[in-house]
Parts: C-alpha cells; sequence; structure tokens
C-alpha cells in the first residue's frame, strides 16, 4: 500500500511539473513544444576551402598530391611531354611557375647582336682568359653590339653584370696548355653591375650605331671603391 500511494503521489508531481515548463511564466528559459530550446543559433562556419596552389606549394600544410601529380621520368618510348605535365591539383600551379615572365612591351622585342663575333668564336675555341687586376683591366676583345627593335622614342639604360658558370676553381696546366679543376669555387664576390655611359638614352640613339661597353673594367680587388666588376681570379663569368 506504501509504495504503491508513493508512487501515484510521484506519478503526480512528475505530470505536474512537466505541464508547468510549458506554461507561460514557468521555467525560466522554456520554450514551447517543437521549439528549440537553446534559442536561436549562428550558421555554421564554411568549411575551409582547398587551394591546391597553396598545398603544391612547399612546407604547405595539407594533404599531399596523389603519387600520379609528383613528376616522373618517361618510360621508354614514352612522349616526354606527357612527364614534363604531371597531373594532380598541383599540375596547374608548376605550370604557372615556369611560365616565362611577361616582358614590358617597349623590351620584349628587342635583340641584342655580338659585333666581331668571329673573334669571340675563336677566342672561345682555345679559352678565353681575362686577365684581371686590383687596379681593374679592360676587357679584351671589348665587348660590343648591335641592337634592334627598341621604341625609338622611349628612353632606356643599358647596363651589364657577369654571372658565374659553374661552381669550380681553376689553375692553367702548362704541360698540357690547358685550364683543369682546381677545386671547388671561392665564395661569391659582391655582385655589381655596369652601367653604360651614355644611360638613359632614346631608343634610337642607341640603335643608330654600335654600343661599346670600353670604359667597363674587370678586378679582383674586394675593396674596390672605383666602380669596377668585382670577379674573383681562376674562375669562369659569362656576360
Amino acid at each position: 500500500m506504501h509504495f504503491s500511494t508513493v508512487t501515484r503521489d510521484m506519478e503526480a508531481f512528475t505530470a505536474s511539473s512537466l505541464s508547468s515548463l510549458g506554461a507561460a511564466g514557468g521555467f525560466p528559459g522554456a520554450a514551447s513544444p517543437g521549439a528549440d530550446p537553446y534559442g536561436p543559433r549562428e550558421p555554421p562556419p564554411p568549411p575551409p576551402r582547398y587551394d591546391p596552389c597553396a598545398a603544391a606549394a612547399p612546407g604547405a600544410p595539407g594533404p599531399p598530391p596523389p603519387p600520379h601529380a609528383y613528376p616522373f621520368a618517361p618510360a621508354a618510348g614514352a612522349a616526354t611531354s606527357a612527364a614534363a605535365e604531371p597531373e594532380g591539383p598541383g599540375a596547374s600551379c608548376a605550370a604557372a611557375a615556369k611560365a616565362p615572365v611577361k616582358k614590358n612591351a617597349k623590351v620584349a622585342g628587342v635583340s641584342v647582336q655580338l659585333e666581331m663575333k668571329a673573334l669571340w668564336d675563336e677566342f672561345n675555341q682555345l679559352g678565353t682568359e681575362m686577365i684581371v687586376t686590383k687596379a681593374g683591366r679592360r676587357m679584351f676583345p671589348t665587348f660590343q653590339v648591335k641592337l634592334f627593335g627598341m621604341d625609338p622614342m622611349a628612353d632606356y639604360m643599358l647596363l651589364m653584370d657577369f654571372v658565374p658558370v659553374d661552381d669550380k676553381r681553376y689553375r692553367y696546366a702548362f704541360h698540357s696548355s690547358s685550364w683543369l679543376v682546381a677545386g671547388k669555387a671561392d665564395p661569391a664576390t659582391p655582385g655589381r653591375v655596369h652601367y653604360h655611359p651614355d644611360s638613359p638614352a632614346k631608343g634610337a640613339q642607341w640603335m643608330k650605331q654600335i654600343v661599346s661597353f670600353d670604359k667597363l673594367k674587370l678586378t679582383n680587388n674586394l675593396l674596390d671603391d672605383n666602380g669596377h666588376i668585382i670577379l674573383n681570379s681562376m674562375h669562369r663569368y659569362q656576360p
């Protein structure tokens, strides 16, 4: 008897409590049936957009491209163009990175013709050697060019720099009359450029005559303050 009476009392309390939650002025924050008890919610943020170019960049987070997206060596008889253009999300990014830089319209059509090319070719066959001194030494043969395709009314500045051909140091072998590799290259010299003294000038002026860099001097003095091009002795360079 006691158990059943208590049970009925608890059932009545539970029913009245639940009805009071749905009534007006009931439990604070109560909502009508079917409504969201937590009130209005902010929409969830959109998922992060996957950028294949960012994922293809070195060190960028994100899933790696599939195995076939990496460059591979072509099999025997396979077309080389297939190996040069891998598939996958990073392929377009790689192609964009390899795309040539678009030149300014005023220099896109400019071409340069080396003067005394026959003499330069002969020196090249024998092994061109330039003397470099601390005081500075002019080049021989003199670097002279003919320019074409410039905008006659536009202003241009001409300059020359030198880049190492390789990362080696050389020595001259008298017994064989040839240059031999003597080890790794010395530390790079301070990068300098030589501005042609007539710069700037109109394209018409540059194209009407041979342009000579006869004022340019080479030195191996790292402390040079005369504006000469600083090079390492016993190294190969290309202007």
